[in-house]
């Protein structure tokens, strides 16, 4: 009956205690397992020191699994943004190169275009992101580029096949910009 007792009172202590900070929560834990000590009799907490022992084992052993799983999950996700932001990198690289097989004024709009999205993502998306907020800077750069290849009628073949390369670069910069926002807000 008193086990019982100290148990509800340890119980409702806890409870508190996840009010309070890590030292609050020290002190009612040490309380906690000296009056444990001082009302409950060392023969029957030795009666159960084997079984504890086994099931603090299973439990160690278990929680060592589940770090690890979450620790390989953590390592591929930032594995896999740290791609989609080299892929990101190199098809705005692409781009800008690609851009120099059209004819002005859509030649220059888009390098600029580009290279205000650059300019965005570094200065401001990225840096937000490691502080753990979301900023969208590169939207406007990001739909002037869309607007400016996509009204842009190529002429002859060599144009014809930059043009199509050039749409293909800019499906894969969306992706991978679509992941890093998603990624941005999901905490990674």
């Amino acid at each position: 009956m008193k086990v019982r007792f100290l148990m509800s009172q340890c119980a409702e202590a806890i409870r508190q205690a996840k009010r309070l900070d890590a030292r609050h929560s020290t002190v009612c834990s040490v309380a906690g397992m000296l009056l444990v000590r001082k009302f409950v009799p060392r023969e029957s907490l030795e009666a159960c020191h084997e079984v504890a022992g086994i099931l603090s084992a299973i439990i160690g052993t278990l929680y060592a699994i589940l770090v690890g799983l979450i620790v390989v999950n953590s390592q591929g996700k930032v594995d896999t943004a740290s791609q989609m932001a080299v892929s990101e990198a190199n098809m705005l690289s692409n781009i800008y190169h690609l851009a120099s097989t059209f004819k002005e004024p859509t030649r220059q709009k888009i390098r600029e275009d580009v290279h205000q999205y650059a300019i965005a993502a570094v200065g401001q998306d990225w840096s937000k992101v490691e502080e753990g907020s979301v900023q969208e800077a590169t939207v406007p750069s990001y739909r002037n580029i869309w607007r400016a290849s996509t009204g842009y009628h190529p002429e002859g073949d060599r144009e014809s096949e930059c043009y199509a390369k050039l749409l293909d670069d800019l499906e894969e910069l969306a992706d991978a910009r679509k992941y890093r926002m998603v990624a941005s807000r999901g905490g990674l």
